[in-house]
Formats: C-alpha cells, sequence, structure tokens
C-alpha cells in the first residue's frame, strides 16, 4: 500500500501535467473563439485569423447614414482633443449615451458659403482614415480619426484646433 503523502504527490503531479496539457488546448480554442466572435475566419493551414477588410467607402455610407450601426463603430468614451480661449490642450470623453449622430454631410457649396465655409477631405491609408474639415479664412480646423481593427472601421477620435 502507498503511504498519504505519496498518493498526494503523484495526484499533484498529475494533476498539474494534464492541467498544462489542458491549459494550451483550452487557450487555443478561446484564441480561435474570439477571432471568430470579430467576424474573422480560421484557416487551420496558416494557423492564423482571417479577416474579411471592410471597405471604407462602405462603411462610411452606412456609418453616415444608420444611428444605431454608428453607434456600434464608435469607440467610446470617445475622445475629443481642443484647444480652449488660452490655446491649451482639453480633453473631453463622451460616452454612448450622450453620443449625438454625426452625418459628416458635406456640400461643394459649403466651400463658398458667406458664413463658416468650410471643405471636408477624407485621407485613407491602410489602416487608418483621417476625415479633415479646414476653414476657408475663418479658423475652423477639426480631424475625425478612424482605425480599423480586425478588419473593421471604428471611429476613435475628434482633434478639434479651431480657433
Amino acid at each position: 500500500m502507498i503511504p498519504n503523502k505519496v498518493k498526494v504527490i503523484l495526484i499533484v503531479i498529475f494533476v498539474t501535467a494534464f492541467g498544462t496539457f489542458a491549459y494550451k488546448k483550452v487557450d487555443r480554442f478561446l484564441e480561435i473563439d474570439s477571432f471568430l466572435d470579430h467576424s474573422g475566419s480560421w484557416n487551420y493551414q496558416t494557423e492564423k485569423c482571417e479577416f474579411e477588410e471592410e471597405v471604407f467607402n462602405n462603411f462610411f455610407l452606412k456609418f453616415t447614414t444608420d444611428s444605431l450601426f454608428q453607434i456600434e463603430r464608435v469607440r467610446f468614451p470617445f475622445l475629443i482633443k481642443s484647444l480652449n480661449t488660452d490655446d491649451k490642450l482639453t480633453f473631453e470623453k463622451i460616452g454612448k449615451g450622450k453620443w449625438k449622430f454625426l452625418t459628416f454631410e458635406y456640400k461643394d457649396e459649403y466651400e463658398n458659403r458667406e458664413i463658416d465655409a468650410y471643405t471636408q477631405e477624407t485621407k485613407l491609408f491602410a489602416d487608418s482614415a483621417k476625415i479633415e474639415l479646414r476653414g476657408v479664412d475663418n479658423g475652423i480646423y477639426i480631424d475625425f480619426e478612424l482605425y480599423m481593427e480586425h478588419g473593421k472601421w471604428f471611429l476613435t477620435s475628434e482633434k478639434d484646433f479651431s480657433n
């Protein structure tokens, strides 16, 4: 008969060895499951997650016309960086409950109007985009920043350096 201490030691060794093996399997399962939750697909040959990247123009059209979709695609708390009257940088965080729908509506005539004339330009990069609003002789200077995460676009911040 094996003494109790030896039994306990053997059980601890067995549980540790089994736990180490099982942990790797469970960890891998959770990793794959996480990718699938983010609309990715798992490639078993390369053992990597693959995301079908969202086309920016398709995203932006839906983002600017569907308020529920917009709420899903804004990173909260939404950060607004701006300059106060003393030209000091201030930070404001907007929660989901205080979010106001943004349409980014722009017509070419906005550039030539008498009051608050501005231009709007979208600059697209590999995994980010910037929507620039620039005043025409009036000090408007606002940037909206978007980033791609797991193949999907998200609005992440606003920089308002207007004067």
